[in-house]
């Protein structure tokens, strides 16, 4: 579409039929994004802004996808109309549910979005020059989404009105700024944050916004809360991912965080007052955090904990022994530890009745396998792999009779394995790869009746099979 009059013919806002629309421009190819076009000043991005102006959506559209756009300013039909000296916001399109925006390259502000009373998706992704945003309300906001935006400094998330003294939230009428808000009501459940490098997140949120699902990575920025506002999150089944974020904990109310690590970060949510809003998550991923040395007791507590993911943290010298208490944990990963010399001992105490999924990857330190392994009898995946140190498994793993799955890979001073492994009865999947002492597998394997699955790779010292 060369020209404006183009796009004004297209008459889009006339299709009432139309409900979902994707706009995609020519710079934006195969999830690629030519930015060398665009910094060389090839495109007309007065014309690219006309045309994005002509393209207005009908009224009743539903899920809107913007691609590759170029403009300096977004769309006049989706922003609020200044009638003299103030600012009129018209819910044009009532019925929208998901906006899409991605690879802006010009966009420095996107500011004035009028209110979506229906969104529940907003998503923002690569946009290069973009500096500010203030749009909203969104009451029924449910996602938020922010993917790549280097230059953007500060946000506000707000709840869609101001409260006066005596709601819920207390007397902060003085407290949100102007601009750089994203308002929004207590539908948000979701926040995806990632690639956002000078971002300073501030909350002024109710307490009835419950965060279920959260995720910051690849972010340098800041997380601050106003206690004065009751902004405390119930996170409940969080699906939480520390990466590079700096927070800071400084007190019962989560007044302020900031410049922290990932270990803090950890800590601020898991130990002291914090805990009690921290009981109910069913999966905790803590993975890349290369200066964490050490993890809290206070773990203990996360009795709902079912998926618990520890890996690439080179600083982290040894594992809780609080892990024992998660009686409810049934997949336990435990990957890239280069300095874990042991198991927790609690784990022997058989309160990890549940535990059906067990992971042991690339934890060279580690140098032998507890006893106690034997005494997990609901476990139903074994998976130990890149254990350059460990030179036998215990005798224990034969009275592991739910096992279904064991995988066995790049051990290379296990030179056999186990008596008695013909009790494995349950077993259907048995892989075992890169062994290189390994000269014959084991006579129990005649045993394995209920065996679909058998890989050998690369055991070059295996001379007969049984």
């Amino acid at each position: 579409m060369l020209e404006k009059d183009d796009a004004h013919k297209a008459c889009l806002k006339e299709k009432t039929n139309l409900q979902r629309l994707k706009l995609e421009w020519k710079m934006h190819q195969k999830g690629e994004v030519n930015t060398e076009f665009f910094f060389n000043e090839k495109v007309d991005t007065m014309l690219e802004e006309a045309v994005l102006d002509g393209l207005e959506p009908p009224a009743g559209i539903k899920e809107l996808e913007i691609c590759g756009y170029s403009g300096e300013k977004y769309a006049w039909w989706m922003h609020n109309q200044v009638v003299g000296t103030e600012v009129k916001g018209q819910a044009c399109f009532q019925f929208l549910r998901a906006m899409k925006l991605s690879d802006f390259q010009g966009l420095k502000h996107l500011q004035g979005l009028v209110e979506l009373p229906c969104l529940e998706e907003l998503e923002l992704h690569k946009m290069p020059s973009l500096e500010s945003i203030s749009c909203g309300p969104f009451p029924s906001l449910v996602k938020l989404l922010m993917d790549d935006l280097p230059r953007l400094e500060e946000v506000w998330l707000v709840a869609e009105r101001t409260m006066s003294d005596g709601e819920e939230g207390g007397n902060c009428s003085n407290c949100a700024p102007h601009s750089g808000q994203v308002r929004v009501g207590n539908c948000l459940t979701c926040l995806n944050i990632s690639n956002c490098l000078t971002l300073k997140i501030k909350t002024f949120l109710p307490l009835s916004c419950h965060l279920k699902h959260w995720k910051f990575s690849e972010c340098a920025g800041k997380w601050i809360t106003e206690s004065n506002y009751h902004s405390q999150f119930h996170f409940e089944r969080s699906n939480s991912y520390f990466y590079h974020s700096h927070l800071q904990n400084t007190g019962r109310e989560w007044e302020v965080v900031q410049h922290m690590t990932a270990w803090e970060l950890l800590k601020t949510f898991l130990i002291d007052n914090a805990l009690g809003e921290l009981r109910y998550p069913q999966e905790l991923n803590i993975l890349n955090c290369c200066r964490l040395s050490s993890l809290p007791q206070a773990m203990g507590q996360l009795t709902s904990l079912q998926v618990l993911r520890i890996g690439m943290c080179d600083g982290l010298k040894q594992l809780p022994e609080c892990l024992g208490e998660l009686c409810s944990l049934r997949t336990l990963h435990v990957e890239w530890l280069p300095k874990i010399k042991s198991l927790p001992q609690s784990l022997q105490h058989q309160h990890l009745t549940s535990l059906e999924d067990l992971r042991i990857h690339a934890c060279h330190a580690l140098h032998e396998l507890p006893e106690w392994l034997g005494d997990l009898c609901a476990l139903c995946k074994l998976h130990i792999s890149g254990l350059d140190g460990l030179a036998c498994f215990p005798e224990s793993m034969c009275r592991l009779t739910s096992l279904k799955e064991l995988y066995i890979d790049s051990c290379p001073r296990i030179t056999s394995f186990p008596q008695g492994m013909e009790s494995l009865a349950s077993l259907e999947k048995l892989c075992i790869s890169r062994l290189g002492g390994i000269v014959s597998l084991p006579e129990g394997i005649k045993g394995f009746t209920a065996l679909k699955k058998l890989e050998i790779i690369d055991c070059q010292g295996i001379k007969s099979l049984p």
